[in-house]
């Protein structure tokens, strides 16, 4: 029996966090581990073809919220930094509407933004602003819009008297991310002007590339990391069409995704693997970011399964001390089979753990039994399923992970993984898996 505080209880609640880790800050060091068969080796390979590269690159990476890799692009962030590269990590969900379609005019005009702020020297004194630059661009093409508070057709001079363009940079950013009659205005009268939008950005940052550069002789180029477009997701009613618009943009107008002055890197949703895969010019394969499979495609626990596993008791035992919290390893055990190998849900179902335990005024160490609860607690949010998922995850189950989607099924494919319903893996092939405790649902196991 172990004397366990309330202060300690909360220390472990909040070192259970389901947030991405910057394996570089402090702290995080001591958090990370190289999960076999997760992201890190796609994350490696992104590194290599930059490190090795002597044009700037365009590449892409994959994978399903929560699958660790926005941890991992901290770590290519540090890795890039050591080498000597300038990094920019923009989160695009800052700059758009994630439950709207998305088009490659407010694409391009939300990367301009976030590039000027993070590029940009704050100590440059009269350094253009990005919507100044916008604005100039929009005078010479004879389009006019309304942003914010400032309605009615923007002068370059207005822009630079608002503190260098600062207040009308966050009312561009607020109105890309919640206006959609602005992002329908703009997209409308900018429809002929795409290409000439494009040219013109890719200027202004390559003006901030070469800023850069003269600050810093010694660097080793610009990289500029776009994640979290694997949020984009829309209503029940519009999903597919916001999918549509996602595969739109890094199909059709790949051209206006690539810069000649630096390198960027890509997160994308995994469903973009199965539509029109030869048709993605990029600079190599598309990376994929899959959850580590804690059981063999065969249901097995081969030499590869065990060492995951060994991997994900060791990224609990660097949180928290669990020998405290339950009575023998083999509990531990059975949360991370539930888990099936997905850090968020492991580590919920631990929360779910602390928080029962503490509610039932337990003593610690726990045992098997409020393990299973806390698993069947954590499993209820998997047990809304709809028919037409069910039967997919079916035939998924049914067919060991080997998954061949019709056209028409691609879209729900994403959306299970999304939802981490269905779990991507990587051994030799790609396989998915329905995860264990929606198998629990549908009485699969």
């Amino acid at each position: 029996m172990v004397d366990i505080t309330r202060a300690e209880l909360r220390s472990w609640l909040s070192q259970l966090t389901t947030e991405p880790i910057d394996p570089y800050r402090e702290g995080g060091e001591a958090r990370y581990v190289a999960l076999e068969d997760s992201g890190r080796d796609a994350v490696d390979s992104v590194f290599s073809r930059i490190s090795l590269a002597v044009d700037a690159t365009t590449q892409l990476l994959s994978g399903p919220e929560g699958s660790g890799k926005t941890t991992e692009l901290y770590r290519l962030q540090g890795m890039l930094r050591d080498e000597g590269h300038t990094v920019v990590l923009v989160q695009i969900s800052d700059y758009v509407n994630q439950s709207s379609e998305i088009d490659v005019t407010e694409f391009i005009i939300a990367l301009g933004l976030a590039c000027g702020r993070q590029l940009g020297d704050p100590g440059a004194g009269e350094q253009e602003s990005f919507v100044r630059r916008l604005w100039g661009f929009l005078q010479r093409v004879g389009v006019s819009l309304d942003l914010g508070p400032f309605r009615g057709e923007i002068s370059a001079d207005r822009a630079r008297a608002a503190v260098a363009g600062v207040s009308l940079e966050v009312d561009l950013q607020r109105e890309l991310k919640s206006s959609k009659p602005f992002v329908e205005e703009l997209r409308e009268k900018l429809s002929f002007q795409v290409g000439a939008l494009y040219e013109e950005v890719a200027d202004y940052i390559g003006g901030l590339v070469a800023a850069d550069r003269a600050r810093r002789p010694e660097s080793a180029g610009v990289v500029v990391i776009v994640d979290s477009l694997e949020k984009l997701r829309g209503t029940i009613a519009n999903d597919n069409s916001v999918q549509a618009s996602v595969q739109a943009l890094f199909v059709h107008h790949s051209s206006k995704l690539r810069f000649a002055t630096h390198h960027m890197v890509y997160t994308v949703p995994p469903f973009l693997l199965f539509t029109d895969p030869g048709m993605l010019p990029y600079d190599g394969t598309v990376r994929a970011v899959p959850v580590p499979p804690v059981r063999s495609r065969l249901g097995e626990r081969d030499a590869k399964a065990q060492r995951i596993r060994a991997n994900l008791v060791s990224a609990v035992s660097r949180r928290i001390p669990w020998e405290s919290l339950l009575e023998e390893e083999a509990a531990l055990d059975r949360i991370i089979s539930a888990s099936g190998g997905h850090l968020r849900d492991l580590f919920k179902i631990l929360q779910e753990l602390i928080t029962l335990a503490h509610a039932q005024r337990l003593t610690f160490p726990v045992g098997t039994d409020i393990a299973e609860e806390a698993i069947i607690r954590v499993g209820r949010g998997f047990s809304n399923i709809t028919n037409e998922d069910a039967q997919f995850m079916r035939l998924i189950h049914g067919r060991r992970g080997l998954v061949e989607p019709r056209e028409s099924e691609v879209h729900r494919l994403a959306r299970l993984m999304n939802t981490h319903m269905v779990l991507a893996h990587l051994n030799h092939e790609n396989w998915y898996e329905v995860h264990p405790l929606a198998c629990r649902t549908l009485g699969l196991e």
